[in-house]
């Protein structure tokens, strides 16, 4: 029954109420116009249904289409942009900095009960749906979307580069096995102090090597170590073996890339001094949190634009060592460093 017709119903039943009652008292009865004009003034009197308006949730705002395509999906698109740009590694190209960014984000969300797999829970929805409205959402799904391409595009060219190499020699395989630290194959019963002896007669060798023409980023004067980590954890590799490991380190000019050694059940840092820490520190376990291991066979045998100039200053920075090491009498050290040219 709808609203108009209940109040009518309403408004004759008092009428017909009234009539009863000038009846039963004796009075005279009413006429038509007396029973509307008291119907009107119940229907009038009689209190009315305010309408509420209806709540509306995050999907049933008008949404850009790429925003409603991913409702989702937007938070871990947000995350990854960020650690993206923030956090990997920039000697890597596009596409596996944004392979780090996204095992990086999905791991943390999942952790914090916003994924399962990679699927987002009922508390992923929701968090996406909010991220959605805000104003520069769809700024940041347009370049997440943009990054996608540019990664597609870039592992494109690294699958053709494989394709078209040439088929690696005898040496040349050789030289990959060394490469991935079998130079060093008992490092792992390597003492702390007999490591720091070789690690500190390789970092005083340094010493004269370190300047503006040979560091990865902004020369200064008061740490000459500062922007060596990529050129000198490169060079510990290729005497000592063992893996490179990349992270971030806390200044007060905020977060930059680090570079630093594990050789065998031991993580060596030979630039520490450039944030006011030891200048040779060597952990059985970590020194400081790594966010990945750096491919650096795929950064250095595979050339593209990004890797020209940072290949080239270390090129500069081996020859250079490689006299001061002959000048401190070690030959065996140098010896590796020479044997890592490539061929």
């Amino acid at each position: 029954m709808s609203t108009p017709i209940a109040l009518g119903a309403i408004a004759a039943l008092a009428a017909a109420s009234q009539l009863s009652k000038r009846r039963r008292s004796g009075s005279p009865a009413l006429s038509l116009e007396q029973i509307l004009a008291a119907a009107e003034q119940a229907k009038k009197a009689a209190p009315r249904k305010v309408r509420t308006p209806k709540k509306t949730s995050s999907r049933d705002v008008a949404l850009h289409p790429l925003l409603k395509d991913n409702i989702d999906f937007i938070q871990l698109h947000r995350c990854v942009l960020a650690v993206y740009e923030k956090q990997t590694n920039e000697s890597l190209p596009p596409h596996a900095r944004l392979d780090q960014a996204f095992a990086i984000c999905v791991a943390s969300l999942q952790r914090n009960g916003y994924l399962v797999g990679r699927k987002p829970t009922g508390a992923g929805v929701v968090r996406s749906g909010e991220l959605a409205r805000d104003a520069d959402a769809l700024d940041r799904e347009r370049r997440y979307q943009e990054l996608k391409v540019l990664a597609k595009q870039s592992r494109r060219v690294a699958r053709q580069k494989r394709k078209t190499a040439p088929k690696q020699s005898k040496a040349e395989r050789e030289l990959k096995r060394k490469r991935q630290g079998a130079a060093n194959k008992a490092s792992g019963k390597l003492t702390k102090k007999k490591l720091k002896a070789q690690i500190q007669r390789i970092r005083d060798a340094m010493e004269p090597v370190f300047s503006c023409d040979t560091v990865w980023g902004d020369c200064k004067d008061e740490a000459p170590s500062a922007g060596h980590c990529f050129m000198a954890s490169m060079a510990v590799q290729d005497m000592l073996g063992g893996q490179i490991l990349f992270g971030k380190v806390a200044t007060e000019d905020g977060d930059i890339s680090h570079y630093w050694n594990q050789i065998g059940d031991w993580q060596v840092d030979v630039t520490g001094d450039q944030f006011r820490e030891p200048e040779i520190q060597i952990e059985r376990g970590e020194i400081r949190e790594s966010l990945s291991h750096f491919d650096r066979e795929r950064y250095e045998w595979l050339p593209q634009e990004f890797n020209k100039e940072p290949m080239k200053i270390y090129e500069r920075f081996r020859k250079r060592l490689s006299k001061e090491l002959s000048k401190a009498d070690l030959c065996d050290i140098r010896e590796h460093l020479l044997h890592m040219d490539k061929q």
